[in-house]
């Protein structure tokens, strides 16, 4: 490419098929010859970058583990100042423990970069964690190639661990139900659950790391399922696994306060007693929630063997048979039946309680 016969530098768009000539300085009026060499232009095509950015061994707040930033040449052409950035949230800390640049990248070859990682906040494997990389491409022009953290989905051994509310009968055991095929789905006595002592509940299951799942607990069926607070009809509890670096999850339902889907069991669905008390003028029978008799009154829900009385509910949940005169010395058997818990959809007392006193 020449000017006035001397050669001139010039640009190319391949995008709008442009070509740039520079023109020296010329005076108004006079002409400036622009000539070409006849010779086809050829536009050298751009190699094909791409990125990857991966957590392989998971991430875990407070905890260093391992990124990784790769970047492929897939050619043609050999691309060159090839440099990578990391852009994460504020708490952060990213350490190199490997270059990050290199001169130049081949066709075919790829160049990885290895971080130590350490991330911050409560769910770091949802927080934006981008690399970038850029480089020159063959003919000089300024490129980039940017990639989002990602982190491989792993078995979890998700722990979930309940505490029972006072009054669960010593031979039940708990289950627990959910949306996913590990938990039934919704099977109520598929996934049954281990005794730890104390009142507390434990079972292990391997689950996809990431997974949304809703459950609930119960004591074998959908009549003896939990129902208190907001955890009732289609309600349920609700977690998503995050098996950090570990790959293990604890679901801790244990709490006597804070959110309802976190927190220890309160009621059962059905009626079950939590204490008795017994003297020479009553036997009191409490419920660990509210009841309704099943037929138009209490008159049959306490009976003490061989004795006449009556009874009445004195307080939500509380039932006091009262006999016909006071009891003499002696030891006596009680039953507790037709009774129902008073929500909405209650069911009867799932097996008549029995127990025993003495009166001195």
């Amino acid at each position: 490419m020449t000017v006035g016969g001397r050669t001139a530098s010039w640009t190319y768009d391949t995008a709008k098929h442009l070509l740039s000539v520079a023109v020296p300085a010329t005076p108004s009026g006079r002409a400036v010859t622009v000539r070409h060499d006849g010779k086809a232009l050829t536009v050298g095509q751009r190699p094909a970058v791409d990125a990857a950015f991966t957590a392989p061994d998971g991430l875990q707040s407070g905890a260093t583990s391992t990124i990784e930033a790769t970047v492929t040449n897939h050619g043609p052409g050999t691309i060159t100042g090839v440099s990578a950035a990391v852009d994460a949230p504020a708490g952060w800390v990213i350490t190199p423990r490997t270059p990050t640049t290199t001169a130049s990248l081949a066709p075919g070859k790829t160049f990885t970069t290895t971080y130590d990682a350490t991330p911050a906040g409560a769910s770091p494997r949802t927080q934006p964690v981008t690399v970038t990389f850029t480089y020159r491409n063959p003919d000089g022009t300024a490129a980039s190639a940017p990639a989002a953290l990602t982190v491989p989905l792993k078995p979890v051994a998700v722990t979930f661990r309940v505490l029972a509310p006072p009054g669960t009968p010593p031979d039940a055991t708990l289950y627990v139900p959910g949306s996913i095929a590990q938990l039934g789905p919704w099977d109520p006595g598929k996934q049954p659950m281990t005794y730890r002592g104390n009142g507390v509940w434990e079972a292990t299951v391997s689950i996809l790391d990431g997974t949304d799942l809703q459950y609930k607990y119960t004591r074998g069926t959908w009549e003896t399922v939990e129902e208190w607070g907001s955890i009732t009809g289609t309600n349920n509890r609700s977690v998503t696994v995050d098996g950090g670096i570990t790959h293990t999850m604890l679901v801790d339902d244990t709490a006597t306060s804070g959110p309802d889907i976190h927190r220890a069991i309160e009621f059962w669905r059905d009626p079950l007693v939590v204490s008795t008390a017994a003297s020479a003028g009553a036997v009191t029978v409490t419920f660990e929630r509210d009841i309704q008799p099943t037929g138009a009154d209490y008159s049959g829900s306490v009976v003490v063997a061989g004795v006449s009385g009556t009874v009445a509910e004195t307080t939500p949940g509380t039932l006091v048979w009262t006999p016909a005169s006071p009891l003499p010395a002696g030891t006596y058997t009680a039953t507790v039946s037709q009774v129902t818990s008073a929500v909405s959809d209650g069911v009867p007392i799932r097996t008549p309680y029995t127990f025993s006193f003495t009166i001195g």
